[in-house]
């Protein structure tokens, strides 16, 4: 009923739905439609559309037949959304309430047709025995008639036409709807506009942004090595930085880096006037790639970009071992113990190289600055760019340059 808050009205149709599923024993499966009526809601449903339906369209449907009236000409004259009206009237000692009701979608003249109906429906319903009772409701298609000897609605029709009911579809949108309209059009737009551009931003720099890994490099069935792309090395080494040089050697500088996973690194920059070319540069990563041993250096990757040649190394903290054979200041750092550890691991990995590998290599350049020391003082023989690879069975080479360091 319009009289209803919104909160009553939500319990009452709750309280239908209930009885939806309750009602015929539970056999409401194959029902082709339906009505329930509570004191303050109503609730049809049917397997045609009923809605903007006349008393004689549904004399022509296969349906069953679904005091003087409350005044039915103010429900008929209501508007689009709402056609209700209340009254009551005294006879006697006894005063009767009454509500009549039609759907929105009706017109006037088919809504006093169908209240017409109510009205003779009340005169022949229970055998003509109408007289005596205190009250009844009268439901059709599209309809509604109820009275009592009390009163049960809340509010008037006239209090309802107070009410600030929306407007019609028809009516054109006031001034001030209009413009609230186009503020929020104005909103969600700017809103909309502004993720879009995030969105972008976010995948532009996405693009953009240094990609460590690009390709494996693989030779001769050696194990594979990560190929960086140069961007994200400068990266990593603030742009080679000199804070962050290691050392410099006869074929270029050696920066610490830190990758985007904080993994730390070790860059040997290979300087572009370097006697170690694109041969000798190949032929190191190659070898180092297939060579696994705790006594060699690990080389993650390397970076072959135009003039720029860079392998990436596994960082030791404690740099080559000459940093402390000719530095008076560290040289008492390393007692004899540890300079037994050291050549103990010198001698393994030059044994792995010569004999337990699955290749024979000689580094021809081993020196104290090629070979590095981790926290533990461990030995790890790097700098392989003049190393060269023998036959298995192989036990001498004749070379036409020399090599090493003299």
């Amino acid at each position: 009923m319009p009289d209803l808050s919104a909160q009553d009205c939500d319990d009452c149709l709750a309280g239908t739905f209930q009885q939806i599923r309750s009602c015929c024993d539970g056999q409401i499966e194959g029902k082709i439609g339906g009505r329930i009526v509570r004191g303050s809601c109503y609730l049809r449903f049917e397997t045609y559309p009923f809605y903007r339906v006349t008393a004689a369209t549904l004399a022509q449907l296969p349906l069953p037949p679904s005091p003087e009236a409350p005044p039915a000409a103010a429900a008929a004259s209501g508007t689009s959304l709402l056609k209700f009206a209340t009254g009551n009237q005294t006879a006697g000692i006894i005063t009767i309430f009454g509500l009549v009701q039609c759907m929105p979608d009706l017109s006037a003249q088919d809504c006093d047709d169908c209240l017409a109906g109510t009205f003779q429906q009340i005169r022949s319903c229970c055998d003509g025995q109408i007289e005596g009772k205190i009250g009844g409701r009268i439901v059709r298609g599209s309809c509604y008639l109820r009275f009592e000897t009390y009163p049960f609605y809340r509010v008037t029709a006239a209090t309802l036409a107070q009410l600030p009911l929306p407007p019609s579809p028809e009516a054109p949108p006031a001034t001030e709807n209009g413009n609230t309209t186009r503020k929020v059009v104005i909103i969600i737009v700017s809103i909309l506009i502004f993720m879009a551009v995030v969105v972008i931003t976010s995948i532009f720099l996405y693009c953009r942004r240094p990609k460590q890994e690009v390709k494996n490099f693989n030779e001769n069935g050696g194990q594979e090595c990560v190929q960086f792309r140069f961007a994200s090395i400068r990266v990593a080494t603030h742009n080679f930085s000199d804070d962050n040089k290691l050392g410099q050697g006869g074929f270029g500088a050696v920066y610490k880096g830190l990758l985007q996973d904080g993994q730390a690194i070790a860059v040997k920059r290979l300087a572009r006037n370097s006697a170690q070319g694109e041969v000798e540069f190949k032929n190191e990563v190659l070898l180092v790639a297939r060579l696994q041993h705790r006594n060699l250096v690990r080389l993650h990757g390397f970076c072959f970009e135009g003039t720029e040649k860079l392998l990436v190394y596994e960082f030791v903290p404690n740099s080559s071992l000459d940093q402390f054979l000719f530095d008076p200041s560290k040289r008492s750092l390393i007692d004899w113990e540890i300079r037994y550890q050291i050549i103990v691991g010198i001698a393994r990995g030059v044994l792995y190289l010569h004999q337990d590998s699955q290749l024979r290599v000689i580094h021809r350049d081993l020196k104290a600055s090629n070979i590095l020391l981790d926290d533990q003082m461990n030995a790890k023989i790097s700098d392989f760019g003049m190393a060269k690879l023998f036959q298995m069975d192989q036990t001498q080479d004749a070379t036409s340059r020399i090599v090493g360091t003299l």
